[in-house]
């Protein structure tokens, strides 16, 4: 008694229903919204709170994110043992991971990809045919056998066809990876030599 509850508050429920949506709408939520003022991956985690006032009262909302599916991979792909794949990745026809590849969610391999390790790729790029990727260098100094660093790929990068990025020269420890940053486009056969960081 006393508090200043209203018993009939009037909530629009399709303003709910939408702000669940990752709608936007007027008085509850917003819209989520990536780094570069876009509609974020439905792939990725959304954390929106709807608030709903009774008078003097509140009560916070927190609609449920479908957790991410497992990997999806085609029966012509060969993986590594040593890989790490994530939730939501694809790896599509006659794909290869060799070693310590470590893809993030939402990763996409369409088909004939060869990913050597050690090597990761961020959350929600796509490799497009024939790219080939974490190769020794191309560096006389470098010799059969040796350890590399490796090649690191950001987040949410596009790699189109035939593009080859080489391992870095310099040992784990010794040297950083070949670095690929995040948002980055890669056209048809471009080539980024070890060591080097876009």
């Amino acid at each position: 008694a006393g508090v200043g509850v209203r018993t009939h508050a009037k909530i629009d429920h399709s303003q709910v229903h939408r702000a669940s949506q990752g709608g936007s709408v007027r008085g509850i939520g917003k819209k989520q919204e990536d780094g570069l003022g876009g509609e974020r991956p439905k792939a990725c985690a959304t954390r929106l709170r709807i608030r709903v006032r009774f008078g003097h009262m509140s009560s916070t909302y927190t609609p449920s994110t479908p957790a991410l599916p497992p990997p999806k991979i085609h029966p012509s792909a060969i993986i590594d043992p040593e890989a790490e794949l994530s939730p939501g990745v694809e790896i599509g026809p006659h794909c290869t991971l060799r070693g310590a590849v470590k893809l993030a969610p939402g990763v996409t391999l369409i088909a004939n990809v060869y990913l050597q390790g050690p090597r990761g790729v961020g959350e929600g790029t796509t490799i497009y045919p024939n790219a080939s990727i974490g190769f020794p260098p191309q560096d006389y100094k470098f010799k059969p056998g040796m350890a590399s660093a490796g090649v690191r790929i950001g987040s949410h990068c596009i790699l189109r066809e035939g593009v080859t990025i080489h391992a870095a020269s310099k040992a784990p420890g010794a040297g950083p990876p070949t670095i690929l940053g995040d948002r980055c486009f890669m056209m048809v056969q471009s080539h980024m030599g070890h060591d080097a960081r876009v």
